[in-house]
């Protein structure tokens, strides 16, 4: 397998693997907007159960699938199959470069996630949920 074949297999697999991510963003997304949404549309212990069911079991699992790929993107070089027949140990330094350069990609948006989701979301739905009449 040459280097740009590589490289595009990297491509393609965040590509894949951000197609879900961003799906589950907008989830995240329109359920704190609902959380949030002071119209009085919901009652208290709905927003509150939006909040614990869908918002935060989201929130973990996105998190997680983050790590995950950042950090398998980091120990590819190590654990994937040789890239050519008489190689012995880690893949050539320009794949590993290319892994983890691919990796600073998950692993930002993993602690973006945890900055807006620690700081800026998860206080405005708690605020939300403390000035709804239970």
């Amino acid at each position: 397998m040459k280097h740009i074949e590589f490289l595009l297999i990297l491509v393609s697999s965040v590509f894949g693997v951000f197609s879900i991510v961003f799906k589950a963003v907008g989830v995240l997304n329109s359920t704190r907007n609902r959380i949030c949404d002071m119209a009085g549309e919901l009652k208290y212990g709905q927003k509150e159960l939006l909040y614990w069911s869908d918002w935060v079991p989201i929130w973990w699992l996105t998190l997680a699938a983050l790590l995950l790929w950042g950090a398998l993107l980091v120990l590819w070089p190590w654990i994937s199959p040789k890239l050519d027949g008489d190689l012995k140990g880690p893949l050539p330094w320009s794949a590993r470069v290319m892994c983890w350069i691919t990796a600073l990609l998950p692993l930002g948006s993993a602690a973006f996630l945890v900055i807006t989701g620690i700081f800026c979301d998860r206080p405005s739905m708690l605020t939300a949920l403390a000035s709804t009449p239970h």
